[in-house]
């Protein structure tokens, strides 16, 4: 995210796109960077949105890399959803990790 913001890239473009397919293609790559790590992400009926693909994608990509990271002792189960609230939609990642305690 931080090599995104200071690439100078200020051309945010928004498009419709499928939340399940980038879910996927953000499965499939964790798998293959943490291929020594035993995780499951699940998502299901991810919406179609409109946003920037690539801002998203980055988001979830860091939400992902934390919670195989940062993992408790057991493996990572993990979560993409996404609420929709009339005319925007809350997208969350939720694991069994560590978490962050209270105060941080």
């Amino acid at each position: 995210l931080l090599s995104f913001a200071k690439s100078g890239n200020s051309k945010i473009v928004i498009n419709h796109f499928e939340l399940s397919i980038l879910a996927k293609e953000l499965d499939e790559m964790m798998h293959q960077a943490f291929s020594n790590v035993e995780f499951e992400i699940s998502y299901k009926n991810l919406p179609i949105i409109k946003s920037s693909r690539d801002h998203i994608n980055i988001v979830l990509s860091n939400l992902l890399t934390n919670s195989i990271k940062y993992r408790s002792g057991k493996p990572s189960k993990i979560i993409i959803d996404c609420e929709n609230h009339k005319k925007n939609y809350l997208i969350s990642v939720r694991d069994n990790g560590m978490g962050i305690e209270e105060g941080n």
